[in-house]
């Protein structure tokens, strides 16, 4: 991604990405640079090619770019309104530099884009959602005071039909968080909104309070919808979704579906005497979700369940943004998580992050406060029950012993539609105790062939490569700290030559440092003598088209000593491409620089019971 003018290379600052995607497939990209503006791409699937860009002219670049948002506009049928072009990417962002203001512009490639159209004055910016039929575009806020959440309503100009551009901005307030709870605000991380299939508007919020917990007020830390028909500007009375035990609460996100269908998922901890954003007891927090029936009226129907088998996190969630390094704050999770809806069935699907294993470099490095817990990016999918069409959905089972996956997607470069590489074309995960006795765990890891071990790194131009089982194992105290849920894994390596070694062990992280202090950046599964014992292993060869596999014995003292009958959770496989061996450390310099395995192929994932 090219940087900043007059800024050469590495580019400072970065994150915040967004990503939308139109109806042909083509993904939209844009990157923060630094605070200053925006490194912006796009991904064609059909072309398989990257263009890449930089938002740097006018007072785009002097005021600034912060927490940008993007709606995608291509519907299905033209709106008879509108004879300009189609799709349009919209992008609202805070003006940084500026200090004042909303920001939005708009892009017909990806790359290069037009505004700021409008400017509007708010004080906390959520995301954006859009209603195809006139192209109207709502954005989630806090408007000049932090307690008062609404919505932008931005619309463009009725007497230049052939014109995209966003140019007029309504702010609606629907609800004032002191009336919620005294003295709080909206800054956990920031209001939400998202619309029903009847273009009923919702929006979601939390009720930040820092001079009270839920203890000594039920209503703080707690998260909070109401609800508007078209045109939006009537705001029904605000209801409490968060109940215990999930007594305090951050960074809630939603998404609804047929009408009155809604669900909204947070981040809570059953911790209630604590300000959970500076005070750190090792508080355990979890993913929870309220799935909300007749969410358009004013008796809907409101169901918690708690998503997470295990705590995704301890300690504090930071919301401080770039002042959590002042206050040593944990930032790890970054702001991660969502909700949305299968476009297929309506199956809820959440991504979050899980860092409960706690890791951290050891040595640490030598800049600012080094914080714990490698943030995993996980996905949990609804497979049973009512989706958000309101009707039954299905899918795979969370539990098992095995893993199947499709053949022929080892692409070693898979944006630009490199070959498979069948030596690294994962196709069965399997895992088992052995059944002399000994309540060892054999791990089966399939591939489509292992005939030419040779092939696999002259196809990557790898020195090494490795077939990592991998999984989240049971809570185990740390003396230090407290509870965490450590990574383990298993894994096979094969140098130059056919030189093979079987290791185990625990991961690793390698620690890079930014504006928000260091965190876990890496996650290495490494060989001795750098981590892990050796354990025993052989390869089979099945002969003709059936896959072979690699089998690996590992004795449970080497991953833990997890229980007979316990879990394997997130139990999944990768085949690597390394520039090294796995018993060489990747250093920080080549972290920082991206010089870190690829991933080539993966089979992901299942809670396996052993």
């Amino acid at each position: 991604m090219p940087c900043p003018p007059n800024t050469p290379p590495p580019c400072p600052g970065g994150g915040d990405t967004e990503i939308s995607i139109d109806r042909s497939g083509k993904a939209y990209y844009a990157d923060l640079a630094a605070l200053v503006t925006l490194k912006t791409a796009t991904w064609s699937p059909e072309a398989h090619s990257m263009d890449t860009g930089l938002i740097a002219s006018g007072d785009q670049g002097i005021n600034g770019f912060d927490r940008q948002w993007f709606a995608m506009w291509d519907p299905v049928e033209r709106p008879n309104d509108y004879t300009g072009p189609l799709p349009v990417n919209y992008l609202s962002f805070a003006e940084a530099a500026a200090g004042c203001c909303q920001a939005a512009d708009y892009s017909l490639n990806g790359i290069d884009y037009t505004g700021p159209t409008e400017e509007y004055s708010i004080s906390n910016d959520g995301p954006l959602v859009i209603d195809d039929e006139p192209g109207i575009v709502l954005q989630a806020v806090t408007l000049n005071d932090l307690t008062d959440v609404g919505v932008a309503i931005l619309s463009r100009d009725p007497a230049h039909p052939d014109d995209p551009a966003l140019k007029n901005a309504q702010l609606v307030q629907a609800a004032d968080t002191d009336d919620q709870s005294q003295g709080s605000n909206t800054r956990l991380l920031f209001p939400v909104i998202a619309l029903d299939k009847q273009d009923t508007a919702y929006l979601v919020w939390g009720t930040r309070n820092d001079d009270k917990t839920e203890s000594q007020d039920p209503n703080a830390w707690q998260i909070w919808y109401a609800y508007a028909p078209k045109p939006w500007t009537s705001w029904s009375s605000p209801v409490k979704l968060s109940s215990a035990p999930s007594n305090q609460n951050v960074m809630p996100w939603a998404v609804a579906g047929a009408n009155g269908r809604l669900a909204v998922v947070w981040y809570g901890t059953s911790d209630s005497t604590h300000d959970p954003s500076t005070k750190d007891v090792h508080q355990p927090w979890d993913v929870y979700l309220a799935t909300v029936t007749n969410a358009d009226t004013p008796i809907p129907t409101i169901s918690q369940i708690k998503v997470t088998r295990h705590p995704m996190h301890y300690g504090t969630i930071c919301l401080e943004g770039l002042g959590c390094i002042t206050v040593e704050g944990n930032r790890n999770l970054a702001d991660f998580f969502q909700v949305d809806k299968d476009p297929r069935d309506g199956a809820l699907v959440i991504t979050y992050n899980d860092t409960s294993n706690e890791l951290i470099q050891v040595p640490p490095p030598t800049e600012a406060v080094d914080h714990r817990g490698a943030a995993q990016v996980m996905i949990v999918r609804q497979n049973g029950g009512v989706g958000l069409f309101g009707t039954t959905v299905s899918g795979d089972p969370r539990t098992g012993s095995r893993l199947g996956d499709a053949t022929g997607d080892a692409q070693f470069d898979p944006v630009y539609a490199g070959p498979n590489v069948p030596e690294l074309d994962l196709t069965k995960l399997q895992v088992a105790n052995a059944k002399d006795g000994s309540n060892d765990l054999i791990f089966k890891v399939s591939v489509s062939s292992l005939d030419d071990l040779d092939h696999a790194l002259t196809a990557t131009g790898a020195e090494a490569v490795d077939y990592v089982a991998r999984w989240t194992g049971p809570k185990v105290k740390d003396p230090e700290t407290g509870l965490k849920n450590p990574l383990y894994y298993a894994a096979v390596e094969v140098q130059p030559g056919g030189l093979t070694s079987f290791y185990a062990g625990g991961a690793q992280s390698i620690d890079l440092c930014s504006v928000s202090a260091c965190t876990p950046h890496v996650l290495n599964y490494p060989a001795p003598p750098q981590g892990g014992v050796f354990v025993t292993g052989q390869r089979k060869l099945a002969g003709g088209d059936s896959p072979d596999t690699w089998i690996i014995r590992v004795p449970r003292s080497a991953v833990g000593n997890p229980p007979v009958g316990s879990l394997m959770e997130s139990l999944s496989a990768f085949a690597l491409a390394r520039n090294h061996s796995a018993s060489v450390p990747i250093t920080n310099a080549e972290a920082q620089a991206g010089i870190t395995p690829v991933e080539v192929d993966g089979v992901c994932c299942i809670d396996a019971k052993v």
